[in-house]
């Protein structure tokens, strides 16, 4: 994220002398994608430096996935930072009645709960990662409403709870600010909406509109998340960096 503690300051200049010396002494570089790679060589002047693209999976053999019990029960599904850039306001106004879980805390946390109608439920915090699991096989579809903002990392991220939802088998509706939001609608079922609660509320209500397009969607974002199993791209990515068991030494 360019100026990552504001521009000028002394922990980003801090922040990016010690980033640019990372790359540049590092036996190898991994970033979550291209977008990253590029910007960060821009930023460090590392003209076109080479680095291991490796995009967040999830355990997909593992996921619990959402029925058409879970599209029958019309649940709208939440998770990630309750912060400003990830858009919870525009979600909990495009609602129109809906139920719907939030899974995550930060710092809004106590306005949005002040906020949120009584159908919504506050998880907050939960350390299980499986238990996330079987609340977004509850639900029927997940919003991922990201601010248009220069000031988010998310345009330069691979954000893990897109993979989390489309492994549970949800269609997503989000907005056009992570690098991959335009393959997931074209591959994965995906919608992309404005920054607005009413082209959100609009999306969520395509989305539960006939049981029989949720089920391809959902058929789409398994088939799509499949391809980004942990055991696959861990796998991979070893294999490229020539990684191999080492002998262990004697004294």
């Amino acid at each position: 994220m360019p100026d990552r503690f504001g521009p000028g300051t002394v922990a980003t200049r801090m922040y990016d002398r010690l980033d640019r010396l990372c790359c540049m002494r590092a036996d190898a570089r991994v970033e979550l994608s291209e977008t990253a790679r590029q910007a960060r060589n821009r930023r460090h002047g590392l003209g076109d430096a080479p680095a291991l693209v490796v995009p967040m999976g999830a355990w997909t053999e593992r996921v619990p996935t959402a029925s058409l019990d879970s599209f029958h029960g019309g649940r709208i599904v939440f998770l990630g930072h309750l912060v400003p850039r990830q858009g919870v306001h525009t979600l909990l106004a495009a609602l129109d009645g809906r139920p719907a879980d939030v899974v995550g805390t930060g710092p809004l946390e106590a306005e949005l709960r002040a906020q949120a109608p009584p159908n919504v439920t506050f998880h907050g915090y939960v350390p299980d990662h499986r238990e996330v699991e079987r609340i977004l096989a509850r639900a029927a579809v997940a919003v991922a409403p990201y601010a248009r903002t220069e000031k988010t990392f998310s345009r330069y991220a691979d954000p893990g709870k897109l993979k989390a939802y489309l492994a549970a088998g949800l269609p997503v509706v989000l907005t056009d600010v992570p690098p991959n939001a335009r393959e997931l609608a074209a591959e994965a079922g995906a919608e992309i909406v404005a920054d607005d609660p009413r082209a959100v509320a609009g999306a969520i209500a395509r989305a539960l509109a006939s049981p029989g397009e949720w089920q391809v969607r959902r058929d789409a974002a398994l088939a799509y998340a499949r391809r980004f199993d942990w055991n696959v791209l861990l796998g991979d990515a070893l294999a490229r960096l020539d990684v191999s068991p080492r002998t262990k030494p004697t004294r």
